[in-house]
């Protein structure tokens, strides 16, 4: 710090020169005497702190005074424990939501991707249903469509099966309304 004011010692005279006498006068008139009656009075009540101290009634409010503080300092240092706590806990949580939705993420990407092979797979067995029924139909060279009992049968396989058997009506195949009428639902 020497070593501050000794290489500036000319600019701090060329400072204090450039005010003038009356300009360092004012300085310290302005700031000087109200530092000084500021620590003249702190002074003042640190003696008066000091007597109220020495006596019975003083050195209990230091106790309780004391005491609130040590109670304070740990109330805020446990609240800040406990602040951190939570942010752990609450960080913690977090990560744990993000592992499960991504297990929930891959779990449901490869169950898709199941279901879709299962899909692909039915779709091709039906196509080779089709293009095998399709084959035996341009095979015949009858020139009326005489469907017989084994067309019927590969028709019906073609169809989706309805899961329980109580929708036994709805495989049944209709007749074609009469002229006039209209179609039965």
């Amino acid at each position: 710090m020497w070593h501050f004011f000794a290489s500036h010692l000319w600019t701090f005279l060329g400072l204090v020169a450039s005010f003038g006498t009356i300009g360092v006068a004012v300085a310290v008139l302005a700031f000087g005497v109200p530092a000084a009656l500021i620590v003249a009075r702190l002074v003042a009540v640190a003696r008066e702190v000091l007597r109220f101290l020495s006596t019975p009634t003083g050195q209990a409010a230091a106790v309780i005074a004391l005491c609130l503080a040590a109670f304070a300092a740990g109330d805020i240092r446990r609240t800040r424990l406990d602040d951190a706590a939570w942010r752990a806990r609450e960080a913690a949580a977090e990560r744990i939501v993000a592992e499960r939705n991504a297990r929930i993420r891959q779990e449901a990407a490869a169950d898709a991707a199941q279901r879709i092979a299962a899909i692909a797979q039915q779709a091709s067995e039906l196509q080779q249903k089709v293009t095998d029924y399709e084959r035996t139909i341009s095979k015949r060279n009858d020139g009326a469509c005489l469907a017989g009992a084994d067309d019927v049968r590969r028709l019906r396989e073609l169809a989706p099966q309805p899961e329980s058997g109580a929708d036994r009506g709805a495989r049944r195949l209709r007749k074609a309304p009469r002229a006039g009428r209209p179609a039965a639902d």
